[in-house]
């Protein structure tokens, strides 16, 4: 069942749009084929978003029956931006959930870590690993 009050909207709608003369003949011509667009499965929002965006594209649109021949490769369109549109806002969400996780440690700071330190300083004595700047040096430069 189509709602007369939709179309009547609709009608009106792309009427404004083109700027034409809202006569009662105008009107019924264009209920038509609101109608007809609704009789084939699209709804009154599709219909709205298909004028405008045809109309950003060709402002001097004249007749409700280019919206008719155009409207499959119109929703198309809308389609394609508004998944470009959803992509973009879940890359964003991504980019911010990442921004926002723990950080990874640099190596200046694992070198820094008490912890570390301590770990290695018990790995040398167990080893006995003598560490460079202990190491004794048997020589002298500056000798002859």
């Amino acid at each position: 069942m189509i709602d007369r009050t939709a179309s009547r909207d609709v009608a009106i709608h792309f009427l404004k749009k083109s700027e034409q003369e809202l006569s009662k003949e105008n009107i019924r011509w264009t209920i038509g084929g609101v109608q007809r667009l609704m009789d084939k499965g699209y709804t009154e929002l599709e219909i709205v978003k298909v004028i405008e965006l045809l109309f950003t594209w060709n402002p001097k649109i004249y007749s409700f029956k280019y919206v008719e021949t155009a409207i499959d490769k119109v929703i198309v369109e809308i389609r394609r931006e508004e998944q470009a549109h959803k992509n973009k806002l879940e890359a964003e969400q991504i980019k911010a959930q990442q921004s926002t996780a723990k950080p990874v440690t640099k190596e200046s700071e694992v070198a820094n870590s008490d912890e570390a330190t301590e770990r290695n300083r018990r790995k040398a004595e167990r080893l006995g690993i003598q560490p460079r700047e202990r190491k004794k040096s048997y020589f002298d430069l500056f000798e002859g």
